[in-house]
């Protein structure tokens, strides 16, 4: 029998499009079943597009998922803010738009990765691990799906208690997250 679980993506680039993408689909996710917001594709700001798209997806995820399972899965970049500043954006961006914050047990799922996501590549991929001071480091080397490997090992972190000591702080703070996403 299909799956009747949805998985709906607001995300800034290709990047977090295919790093997230992998993760749902080993998730158990197939492709008919994620469906991704288009974002800016180099024209425009990613971050104020999902900043400008989450209200609008949380509404309709709270509204099409209240009586079937399904999520909603948000990735944004820290950039140059801390994570704790860009969740509380995501929330002012809720209470603009008249919605209350999100809920403990919601399927809404947030990824934050601080400088942005190539900096959980970089690490997810290095057998050395980062320092703290390497999540302000940009590693894109203009290859999205080289990301895969990466995906396969921050799944296999995730299952671990404690997570590694090398583990950067942003990439903790996502990982519980991953229980908001039904399997």
């Amino acid at each position: 029998m299909p799956r009747r679980v949805q998985a709906v993506v607001v995300c800034e680039d290709l990047q977090h499009d295919t790093f997230i993408r992998r993760m749902l689909k080993l998730l158990g996710y197939g492709n008919h079943q994620i469906r991704v917001v288009p974002y800016p594709d180099g024209e425009g700001c990613g971050e104020q597009h999902v900043r400008e798209k989450y209200p609008v997806e949380v509404r309709e995820n709270r509204r099409r998922f209240n009586h079937r399972n399904g999520c909603l899965v948000t990735v944004i970049d820290a950039d140059r803010f801390a994570v704790n500043i860009r969740h509380r954006q995501l929330n002012e961006a809720l209470m603009n738009s008249g919605l209350p914050p999100r809920r403990q047990g919601e399927t809404i799922a947030i990824f934050i990765p601080r400088w942005h996501i190539e900096t959980w590549i970089h690490y997810l991929l290095s057998s050395d691990g980062l320092k703290p001071e390497d999540e302000k480091c940009s590693y894109f080397d203009g290859n999205e799906s080289a990301c895969h490997p990466a995906v396969d090992r921050l799944l296999a972190i995730a299952r671990e208690m404690p997570y590694p000591s090398d583990c950067p702080p942003s990439l903790q703070l996502s990982l519980p997250e991953l229980s908001r996403i039904p399997q």
